[in-house]
């Protein structure tokens, strides 16, 4: 009886914290982002170069859950990654910069939608934002 606690209590400690897979939370979704530089001519924004976007936040939203489901940030090669997805339908996003100079905010939204199944590691086409 003396070990029995301290096995438990080890057991729960080691795999407690872990998102166990279950049914359907194995799913995956990863993907990049590119930044277009423009610049910005009151006229007409011209196109410069591309490069991949680091540190800038991606969003997850979940089915038709109202806000943000969660968000990570881009790593050095501008590349995401979403994990212990359940199936369903989820949308990825990111802002730019509103280089059609129409919006108030001056940001616009980026999106993706995706229906993952169960078990699925999608990689999305890369998201193309403006900086």
């Amino acid at each position: 009886m003396k070990f029995a606690i301290p096995a438990l209590l080890i057991f729960f400690v080691c795999y407690g914290c872990k998102k166990a897979a279950g049914p359907g939370g194995n799913s995956s979704i990863k993907g990049k982002v590119i930044i277009r530089k423009f610049n910005f001519n009151p006229s007409v924004p011209q196109y410069l170069y591309s490069y991949p976007d680091m540190g800038d936040n991606v969003y997850i939203t979940y089915g038709s859950q109202p806000g943000v489901g969660n968000s990570v940030n881009t790593d050095m090669n501008g590349e995401y990654y979403f994990q212990y997805l359940y199936p369903g339908t989820y949308s990825i996003y990111v802002y730019s910069k509103d280089t059609t100079l129409t919006n108030v905010s001056g940001q616009l939204v980026a999106k993706q939608d995706i229906n993952l199944g169960s078990g699925s590691n999608a990689t999305l086409p890369d998201i193309v934002i403006a900086k």
